[in-house]
């Protein structure tokens, strides 16, 4: 994957061009911020591209180890995506129908799923993808939209901004996923012989036990 920051629309529309002119570049995920002409530039410009393009606005992008509430940053995918726009997300429905169910046999691994944060019935979504793939595929993605606190476009493919929907773009490569607490260790061990409050309704029987901080 190949990813550039880019920060105003001329230096975004610049670099796609150049990302889609690569030939290990077979598909682009863009993930922007929020830009209040974003939607007039961005839907004619996807849809005269030749490359299969997808992804969203956020709140804040991470390029570098530094969040910026300005500019996107541009991936290069070296897998071709095939990309799924499941519209009308606040319908409470049975989703699987609007899923293509033969991704894992025909070779595809991994699935970039991206939501309007602001849609009803996301966790019935969520419900549908993994009753339709279960495990056959790694899943990465998350909410798109801004903190105005108001639904409006969020998500984009070739075809233009969309609001109210999901994206599914899958990907033949396989993606390998880490999950890490987050806690830090400050001190102990300890050994904890009893424990009081609301959250402790067990004796320790003398277990050791460490002093930890969220960071």
């Amino acid at each position: 994957m190949y990813y550039v920051y880019a920060d105003s629309p001329d230096a975004i529309r610049t670099t796609v061009r150049d990302m889609a002119s690569r030939d290990e570049v077979a598909g682009i995920l863009l993930c922007a911020a929020p830009d209040a002409d974003i939607a007039d530039w961005l839907d004619p410009f996807f849809q005269e591209l030749d490359l299969t393009v997808f992804g969203g606005l956020f709140p804040e992008i991470i390029y570098d180890g530094e969040n910026t509430e300005r500019g996107a940053v541009i991936c290069g995918l070296a897998s071709e995506p095939r990309v799924t726009t499941i519209p009308n997300l606040s319908s409470n429905r049975d989703y699987a129908s609007d899923l293509e169910p033969d991704l894992p046999v025909d070779g595809y691994e991994t699935a970039f799923v991206f939501v309007d944060a602001y849609s009803d019935n996301i966790q019935q979504f969520i419900k549908s993808l993994f009753r339709t793939y279960s495990v056959e595929l790694n899943f990465i993605g998350g909410g798109a939209g801004t903190l105005e606190m108001e639904q409006r476009p969020c998500l984009f493919t070739n075809d233009g901004m969309v609001e109210d929907s999901a994206v599914v773009a899958a990907v033949e490569t396989p993606v390998t996923l880490g999950v890490k607490h987050g806690w830090s260790e400050i001190a102990g061990p300890f050994r904890v012989t009893t424990l009081t409050g609301a959250n402790y309704g067990v004796s320790t029987a003398g277990r050791r036990s460490r002093c930890m901080s969220l960071s």
